[in-house]
């Protein structure tokens, strides 16, 4: 019997190894193995650097390798997924979430823009140090990155729960609209994928950056687009409306020729409510008529008015042949609370609503925040059931992130090493270099188990007692009987998820 070594091997077949070894391994981990030979750290190096994944551990040293490495190293790069947490593991209390990066001071470094250091002053330490690679990314992106197609900025922000009962905690880390605005200007004009979420809490600084007419400006050359902002208007799409506080005008006729998935989302941070006073929706602009002092139900009627605007503008856009290729068209927003059907705990009550301009329905999805003990197994010590579909009464459980995929049809999904991916993208260097595993979490069967465990429900009831299907069926009575219009030219019908 003849046998071969390793070395003897195909290409092709040590590139599969190497694509294995990658996928049930930490990146230093497959490092270590360019150590064996020449030719391992030439297969290695496309298999590490095609699908890049950026969080606060690594960005700074990732900027830093991308000033420094040989172009054609960093033209390997085909998708950048960058997930940046605020509140980073802190404390031991919570097993998840600390105390926000507030406090602390750097210096600044050479050649760093007068307006970024003035907003950081007063975060800290470890925030600094995130903007600032974050910055220093955006400095060499454009010729250094010139073959990205897919790029993902996501703020992972699932606060623990003590912060969420903080009603008045309103200032979490911030990164200035500034700055990001530098990132998206910088981006390759082979970037056709993006996926930009704020989480709303992108901060407006002494510039004059605004999002929505920056991104504006890329949308002509991308096919998959999802999009979350603090401050969100229908500039975005219509040129009849303007954002007074900038003074920002747009003149040019929206296009998207190459558009297949657009998703708007509009719902705010979960510890503000259903409703946040912070997306700048104007009075003077879309409500002339109604009161300008302070009010809850002020800011929902706002709310609402940004949902309808930025429907009406995405179905006059589509009517007016502006979106060719688009397949799916979207927008996500929260309804107010149910609280006159659930007194004792309907204040953590609401409704994700989809509205989908092409098929010409709204749909109503209700959702019911649950506490739990264990904060190990979520990372913000509280989790949601998500009622996607109203011939069956058993909840989907998740973290708000998670469950709002599942609101968006998961237009984007995750790979096993949680690089962000157009759920419909294909191309040879995706197929080659990553197999999606499977995205969906199974988190239901993780809240089966807890009884197995004797964990307790914070609640004074028991999993089981908590969804009746009687109530998932009075849920979808009050849903179904909030309003049914959301503009002018779009009839709205109640569907399942």
């Amino acid at each position: 019997m003849v046998t071969a070594t390793i070395d003897a091997l195909p290409s092709e077949i040590l590139l599969y190894i190497l694509e294995y070894l990658h996928d049930i391994s930490t990146n230093n981990d497959f490092i270590s193995a360019f150590a064996v030979c020449h030719r391992w750290q030439q297969l290695g190096y496309p298999v590490l650097w095609t699908n890049v994944v950026l969080t606060n551990q690594n960005i700074k040293t990732f900027a830093r390798s991308v000033a420094e490495a040989d172009e054609s190293i960093c033209r390997l790069v085909r998708s950048l997924s960058i997930q940046l947490d605020p509140i980073p593991p802190k404390t031991p209390w919570d097993g998840g979430g600390g105390l926000p990066l507030f406090w602390g001071e750097i210096l600044p470094p050479q050649g760093e823009p007068l307006w970024l250091s003035t907003f950081l002053k007063d975060m800290g330490a470890e925030w600094q140090t995130v903007s600032r690679g974050f910055w220093e990314l955006s400095k060499n992106m454009k010729s250094k990155l010139s073959r990205v197609k897919t790029c993902s900025y996501q703020m992972e922000l699932e606060p623990p729960i003590i912060l969420q009962k903080q009603r008045h905690f309103t200032n979490p880390p911030q990164i200035p609209a500034s700055l990001l605005g530098e990132f998206l200007r910088a981006l390759p004009s082979s970037c056709t994928n993006l996926e930009f979420d704020t989480c709303a809490i992108d901060s407006v600084d002494e510039g004059n950056e605004h999002l929505c007419s920056t991104i504006r400006g890329i949308i002509p050359r991308l096919h998959h687009l999802r999009l979350r902002l603090k401050h969100i208007c229908p500039n975005l799409i219509d040129p009849s409306y303007h954002f007074p506080d900038s003074g920002s005008y747009i003149t040019t006729k929206f296009a998207a020729p190459y558009l297949k998935t657009m998703t708007i989302n509009l719902r705010p941070l979960p510890w503000y409510g259903p409703i946040l006073s912070e997306h700048r929706v104007h009075t003077q602009t879309i409500l002339p008529h109604y009161s300008t002092h302070w009010s809850v139900e002020r800011d929902e009627i706002k709310n609402l008015a940004l949902r309808d605007l930025m429907v009406k503008s995405l179905v006059t856009a589509n009517k007016e042949k502006a979106l060719p290729s688009i397949q799916k068209l979207q927008v996500i927003n929260m309804t107010g609370r149910l609280k006159h059907d659930y007194p004792q705990d309907g204040d953590e009550s609401m409704v994700l609503v989809r509205d989908d301009i092409l098929a010409n329905t709204t749909t109503r999805i209700p959702l019911r925040m649950l506490y739990f003990t264990n904060r190990r197994t979520f990372r913000s010590g509280v989790i949601y059931a998500l009622y996607a579909d109203s011939k069956d009464p058993a909840p989907i459980f998740g973290e708000l992130s998670a469950l709002e995929q599942k609101a968006e049809r998961e237009t984007w999904t995750t790979d096993s090493h949680k690089s962000r991916f157009p759920s419909s993208f294909e191309s040879p260097s995706f197929t080659k270099h990553k197999r999606f595993g499977g995205n969906h979490l199974d988190i239901a069967a993780e809240v089966a188990g807890f009884a197995h465990r004797h964990l307790n429900v914070d609640v004074s009831v028991s999993a089981l007692e908590f969804f009746p299907l009687e109530l998932v069926r009075r849920q979808w009575r009050i849903a179904q009987r909030l309003e049914t219009t959301v503009c002018e030219g779009l009839s709205v019908s109640s569907s399942e998820a």
